[in-house]
């Protein structure tokens, strides 16, 4: 994809065939190129789920929806997004967006976001576990850990305490490198959350999402 050229990766496509294996790496056949590297990564990969809202499905055949594999071969990355879901996933994802310069809007039903993240870890606000293997965060996900493979190739649990931390809350590692604010407070992450997605620009507007309007093959609204 266009998206992987610009970050300097480059795609063969075909099969794979694992030649040998020695002190110096791993040789790989793909088509009729040999490629040699220290380590070998095999991705399984996995499909995107479309949520059932109404009209999304329509709107993805049209090729008006996205998944992250239509991401990748996008040579311009859209500039307006709109957010469904005010919990902590989208405020971090309206945040990294608004701050790369683009005009985002919140679409959240209650009058305050982030709200299930006020009672998580007993009101302290279990934030992430300190752990640096990426095979052991899949291994103690409980169902299905290989999906989030991808995700946490990108950014493992010591992103996210930077991400915090860098938005001024103080955070510590306890027992089991469980992670909580130093404060104790789930709140202090909520306000972090809240302030810095509307510092960086994003439109919030309270509502529940019932379906996106598709008309002409063309996403027209929500």
């Amino acid at each position: 994809g266009m998206q992987l050229k610009k970050n300097h990766v480059d795609v063969e496509m075909g099969f794979g065939e694992i030649l040998e294996k020695s002190a110096d790496g791993f040789k790989v056949k793909v088509n009729d190129k040999i490629f040699i590297g220290k380590k070998l990564i095999i991705a399984t990969g996995s499909e995107a789920i479309l949520p059932p809202i109404p009209g999304l499905k329509e709107a993805y055949e049209s090729g008006f929806g996205l998944t992250n594999r239509e991401v990748l071969d996008l040579e311009e990355i859209p500039k307006e997004f709109v957010v469904i879901g005010g919990g902590a996933a989208g405020l971090m994802a309206a945040i990294v967006s608004a701050n790369n310069g683009n005009k985002v809007t919140i679409l959240e039903k209650n009058t305050r976001p982030a709200r299930k993240v006020m009672i998580t870890g007993k009101g302290r606000c279990n934030v992430t576990n300190n752990c640096t293997m990426i095979n052991e965060l899949i291994t103690n996900v409980p169902t299905n850990g290989r999906f989030l493979y991808s995700a946490f190739s990108r950014f493992m649990p010591i992103d996210t305490m930077e991400f915090f931390e860098d938005m001024g809350v103080p955070l510590k590692v306890e027992r089991g490198n469980r992670v909580f604010p130093e404060s104790d407070k789930a709140v202090d992450i909520v306000d972090a959350l809240n302030s810095f997605s509307q510092d960086a620009g994003s439109k919030r507007i309270k509502g529940r999402v019932t379906e996106l309007l598709v008309s002409d093959g063309a996403v027209k609204g929500v």
